[in-house]
């Protein structure tokens, strides 16, 4: 699980099972519920997860969430509370859950990372009963680390067999992909010519010392040694990554993860907001020369650039095209 937001929904509903909605303000109230103080049980809160709302705001920086599950909670359940005062209910179970966060001891090495991740989320609510949950600078580090660690999501379909490659060549005999309708699109360029030059990137890095691969291969199914980049200022705790283009770049991989493997034309239109963002963002930033007066701030950049190559490999893998690792 890459995704913030699938964390976020998981965590709503487990704080849904524990969430304390008092008895009703009718006085009507049967005598059973004015003895239990009407305390829900979980069956009752039970809300699938396409039903959470939950979404993203329209900004770069910070992380940050909201949902409207109160609202919808209000107009479920006959208890004649104010969304507010539910919004705030559930907002203590989340802050209680993120004080307790910690790994299961039967959890898998790629699973270790999330309660780190949970921890770093902050809960507010706002009138009339919204909830917001942003992510700090230190927990939007550790999750850019763990996609350099971890496993890039792929869906059970997902094959690069001959069968579904998208092939270079543009004779009338080469493979398409039927889910993309096109045929040799010059819309695919740009897609691939974002995966090939991280891969360029990354083996420059690796040759002139900035970073250090123990085996700069980009190839599917290849594996590498991942160092830990300083993606926060020792001092303040505080992302090095604060050009608009870093920002948007980062925040561009967050909606990526979040909304993959929905469709192939979605699947596409990922892939070319994430080449895209790309392109903005390698055109702005140096790593060459800023690399004698901040090798930190250097090393981050590629570590961006890594994290890029990874997820736009997952997503051409998805559209059933081969990622080149040079052109």
């Amino acid at each position: 699980m890459l995704s913030l937001r699938a964390l976020l929904i998981e965590r709503i509903q487990v704080a849904l099972q524990s969430a304390p909605i008092f008895q009703p303000a009718s006085k009507a109230a049967s005598s059973a519920d004015s003895t239990n103080h009407c305390l829900l049980s979980s069956h009752n809160l039970a809300i699938a997860p396409p039903e959470i709302p939950l979404n993203r705001l329209k900004v770069a920086a910070p992380i940050r969430y909201v949902s409207a599950i109160a609202f919808r909670l209000a107009q479920r359940l006959e208890i004649g509370k104010a969304p507010l005062e539910i919004a705030r209910e559930i907002a203590e179970q989340l802050d209680y859950l993120i004080s307790t966060a910690q790994a299961s001891e039967n959890s898998e090495a790629s699973d270790l990372i999330w309660p780190q991740i949970w921890q770093n989320f902050t809960v507010q609510t706002a009138e009339p009963g919204w909830i917001y949950l942003q992510l700090s600078d230190r927990g939007v580090a550790i999750w850019l680390q763990s996609l350099i660690c971890s496993q890039m999501p792929l869906s059970d379909s997902t094959s690069l067999s001959s069968s579904t490659q998208l092939s270079l060549d543009p004779s009338p005999q080469a493979v398409i992909n039927p889910a993309l309708n096109i045929r040799n699109s010059t819309r695919l360029f740009p897609l691939l010519h974002t995966h090939a030059r991280c891969c360029s990137l990354l083996r420059l890095a690796n040759q002139t010392g900035i970073i250090r691969l123990d085996r700069p291969e980009f190839a599917a199914g290849a594996s590498v040694a991942a160092p830990d980049f300083p993606w926060l200022h020792p001092e303040s705790a505080q992302l090095r990554c604060q050009h608009p283009t870093e920002q948007q770049l980062i925040s561009q991989l967050v909606s990526t993860l979040d909304q993959l493997n929905a469709s192939a034309q979605s699947d596409r239109k990922l892939a070319q907001a994430l080449s895209h963002n790309f392109q903005s963002f390698h055109a702005a930033c140096r790593i060459w020369g800023d690399e004698r007066t901040d090798l930190p701030l250097a090393q981050t950049r590629l570590g961006l650039i890594w994290i890029v190559q990874r997820v736009m490999r997952s997503l051409l893998a998805e559209l059933g095209i081969e990622a080149p690792i040079e052109l």
